[in-house]
């Protein structure tokens, strides 16, 4: 399944903010990561700001269903197991 300018943009994005910050980090050099002009850009996203904000969107996204997930992996029925599995997985995601 081909994945949109949209979302390569964000991946881009995402990669480089985290590696050297936002403020390091030209639209150019998101642009030649994902290989659009910057026309292209602006059919998605207003600004470098607007794309931020999708990123930080998408990482809240992933963020939750990675931990719904494991907390349903984890937690049983009872509270006292949640509540170890809460922990367990808190740990889980600070750690990594």
């Amino acid at each position: 399944m081909p994945v949109s300018s949209r979302e390569r943009l964000i991946d881009a994005a995402l990669k480089r903010f985290y590696a050297d910050g936002f403020r390091n980090v030209g639209l150019d050099q998101v642009l030649g990561d994902v290989g659009i002009s910057k026309t292209a850009f602006y059919k998605h996203f207003e600004s470098k700001e607007d794309l931020m904000l999708a990123a930080l969107e998408t990482q809240n996204q992933w963020l939750q269903e990675r931990f719904r997930s494991a907390m349903a992996a984890k937690a049983g029925p009872s509270p006292d197991g949640q509540l170890r599995a809460l922990f367990d997985v808190v740990e889980d995601i600070i750690g990594s």
